[in-house]
Order: structure tokens, then C-alpha cells, then sequence
């Protein structure tokens, strides 16, 4: 996986791979072989949402059938939730775990997950322009796309 070739790297942050006995995984992967939180200090796409900034917490694991996938949960009531499934998966390349984030078509997008703690890198799909949609309750005006999870 070669992101940085293609287009412009806004950022590397950190994934904090432990959790309070608050968080817990709320679809019931099947599996899971992380669990991690971190800050979102942007607005950015992931998938066909847009996450607003601040705090969340993070699953990787399996999902029926063996579908790898990452499950995002907000810290605070009413934040956004979902699951991300993996478009790619290879050996982790850096020591700290750490997402890797992309500005492409104007937009901040959530494009990898480094893993090293459990020797694993792992990339998503870009989203498509016209299936990304804004929210009203932020400050640029994007918000969670669909239904809520």
C-alpha cells in the first residue's frame, strides 16, 4: 500500500491501544484482535461518513464469514458509529500504532491504520464525491452520511 504517492498526506495520529471499561465494541464483532482510542483532531471522510472531530474508540477484528473490519464508536451521545471494512491488508510499517490521513478532492480522508502492536496495516476505500454528504450540526457542514448505525 503506497498512499503517499497519490496524493497529499495531511497527518499521522495516534491510536492508544487501551481502553476504560466504559468502551465496548457495540456490533459484537466476532473476533477482535484490537482495541484501541483516539482523537480526531480534524473533520475528516471515512468511508461514506464524515466523523467530526474528537474522541473515539476503535475495534479491529473479524466480522461473519471472516470479513476484516474496523468499528469506530464517538465518546460523547449522539456521535457518530460505524463499521469501516477493510479494503487491504499487508505488514505494519511503522513502530506506533497511528492513522494515516489524505486530503484529496478538497476533503480530509481517513485512508490507513498502522498496527504495529499486532503487526498489521490496514487501508479503506476513498469515498466517492457524490455518495459523501454533509452535516448540518458541524461547523464546515458535513455530516454523518445515511442512517445513523
Amino acid at each position: 500500500m503506497n498512499i503517499r504517492n497519490h496524493t497529499t498526506l495531511v497527518g499521522v495520529f495516534p491510536v492508544i491501544s487501551s481502553l476504560g471499561p466504559a468502551w465496548r465494541s457495540s456490533f459484537s464483532l466476532h473476533s477482535t484482535e484490537f482495541a484501541g482510542r483516539f482523537t480526531l483532531p480534524f473533520e475528516a471522510a471515512w468511508g461514506e461518513m464524515v466523523l467530526p472531530e474528537g474522541d473515539y474508540a476503535l475495534f479491529y477484528g473479524t466480522m461473519g464469514k471472516g470479513l476484516q473490519c474496523v468499528e469506530i464508536l464517538g465518546a460523547t451521545q449522539g456521535a457518530p458509529q460505524g463499521i469501516f471494512l477493510v479494503r487491504e491488508q499487508s505488514t505494519a510499517s511503522v513502530v506506533q500504532n497511528a492513522f494515516i490521513c489524505i486530503y484529496k478532492r478538497g476533503r480530509r480522508i481517513i485512508r490507513a491504520l498502522e498496527l504495529p502492536a499486532i503487526g498489521k496495516s490496514v487501508s479503506f476505500a476513498c469515498p466517492t464525491g457524490r455518495k459523501l454528504t454533509d452535516n448540518a450540526g458541524s461547523s464546515s457542514g458535513t455530516q454523518v452520511a445515511g442512517a445513523p448505525v
